[in-house]
């Protein structure tokens, strides 16, 4: 089978979910050091 071509729009919703991604994990990062440092 041929490798599937990503199309301009895939790469930039792929694109956009690695960012919400890490933006969401850098939350829960803070999040749990702040939780750390409290608790």
């Amino acid at each position: 089978m041929p490798p599937k071509r990503l199309t301009t729009e895939q790469i930039i919703r792929n694109r956009h979910e690695a960012e919400v991604l890490r933006s969401q994990g850098s939350v829960i990062e803070r999040g749990f050091s702040r939780l750390a440092r409290d608790g």
